[in-house]
């Protein structure tokens, strides 16, 4: 079975177009948000506690848990189709990291990665809109950078696992159309040049 990674930055809306596109995808498909499985695991394993969240945690633990939760939600890949939810990079402190190192890309062996864009002022927009969201204080400018560093990371993951890459553009009023797109990418089956 495949496994999928659609990853971008944090209110670019890849989580709702995710949700529009599971209505129409049957039960062999499963969706995890990595960053969700990732919490949970750290909490019933107790490496998480009270109001500690996965980004407090020590490099080396956080990798752990990483890796951890990457064998977890392969295993349910084999015999389920996956898609897994995720940014792709994470924004610390001390500087952007991987969201998927290569020894995680090993793990999860992806058929397929998938980033999802949007303009810089919709980032913004759908960020001040949810609660949730992380650093509403940036720039168009600053979210287009990290938007073209997370294309870096992007080709850089499918480079190393060998997966196809698509990049979709979810703008703020064709969402439907961002979902149909990403159905017909994880259900193709179709592979040619052209």
């Amino acid at each position: 079975m495949g496994l999928i990674l659609v990853m971008g930055l944090s209110g670019v809306g890849k989580t709702t177009v995710i949700r529009c596109l599971s209505g129409k995808l049957d039960g062999s498909w499963l969706i995890h948000n990595f960053g969700e499985s990732m919490e949970e695991l750290g909490r019933s394993s107790g490496r998480i506690q009270g109001n500690e969240s996965v980004m407090s945690l020590e490099k080396e633990l956080h990798t752990s848990l990483q890796q951890e939760t990457a064998r977890y939600l392969a295993g349910l890949s084999l015999g389920n189709n996956l898609i897994i939810d995720t940014h792709g990079m994470i924004e610390t402190s001390m500087g952007l990291m991987p969201g998927f190192p290569a020894p995680l890309l090993d793990i999860f062996s992806p058929e397929r990665i998938v980033l999802i864009e949007a303009a810089p002022e919709q980032i913004i927009n759908r960020r001040i809109h949810d609660s949730r969201k992380r650093r509403t204080d940036i720039t168009p400018e600053f979210l287009g950078k990290l938007q073209a560093i997370s294309r870096q990371f992007a080709v850089t993951y499918s480079c190393l696992s060998g997966a196809l890459l698509n990049i979709l553009e979810n703008d703020m009023s064709q969402q439907k159309q961002c979902s149909d797109e990403l159905y017909k990418l994880v259900t193709s089956s179709t592979f040619y040049c052209q």
